[in-house]
């Protein structure tokens, strides 16, 4: 399927510090060609991109690792880009608060396609990202987090997210060291932590192939 006959928009509702934007956005049946042969009946996942002040877009290579793993494991899956990146409107932000907005807009979009069941999913400060926005929805049956900063991993959120948790991250990423991540995590003993050997946090030195395969493997068995 092309990126045009996927494209589609997100419309983010008006609120106290701006007005109702839209947002750029791609959504891709299921399928390991883009067909829907291998469909989840309603299945979907939102999957965020990383930080977008340091260039984070929906066409980030882990980004498009992370939803090819979906749609092989039979879940459509929506990108987007935060208000103002790219062709999404408003002002870029660093605001957390202001990307859970968006990330939720995108996920009401979503179910308008594949309403359900549905995941989350993002990687870097997109997995953050996915894990405050649906963290009080309990329509979200998993989510699936790629090298999660640490600091973005509040125990009240792992506690208060009521899905499947899987966390990819490489063995040498300093964002999120292994021996911390694995720590913050007993606060969620039924997580999946699967570590990509030699990769680091931006995928740079290996383990981006592996991606795709894994995410696969997991989530097949939670919908």
């Amino acid at each position: 399927m092309s990126l045009d006959r996927a494209s589609c928009q997100v419309r983010v509702p008006a609120d106290g510090s701006s007005p109702e934007l839209t947002l750029e956005a791609r959504f891709d049946l299921p399928g390991p060609d883009g067909t829907n042969d291998d469909a989840v009946a309603g299945a979907g996942a939102v999957v965020a991109p990383p930080h977008p002040v340091y260039g984070g877009t929906l066409a980030n290579s882990v980004v498009s690792a992370a939803a090819e793993g979906l749609r092989r494991a039979g879940i459509a899956t929506l990108l987007f880009n935060y208000r103002g990146t790219e062709a999404s409107e408003g002002q870029l932000t660093d605001s957390l608060e202001a990307a859970a907005r968006d990330y939720q807009a995108a996920l009401a979009e979503l179910r308008t396609r594949a309403p359900g069941p549905n995941l989350a999913a993002g990687y870097s400060f997109g997995a953050g990202v996915a894990l405050l926005a649906t963290r009080d929805d309990p329509r979200i049956k998993g989510a699936v987090l790629i090298a999660p900063p640490l600091g973005m991993l509040r125990a009240e959120d792992l506690t208060a997210f009521s899905g499947r948790l899987l966390v990819i991250v490489g063995d040498d990423d300093d964002y999120a060291p292994v021996p911390e991540l694995t720590a913050r995590l007993a606060v969620r003993p039924d997580a999946v932590l699967d570590v990509i050997p030699g990769a680091d946090h931006f995928f740079h030195f290996g383990g981006l192939a592996a991606i795709s395969a894994r995410v696969a493997e997991h989530v097949r068995g939670w919908l």
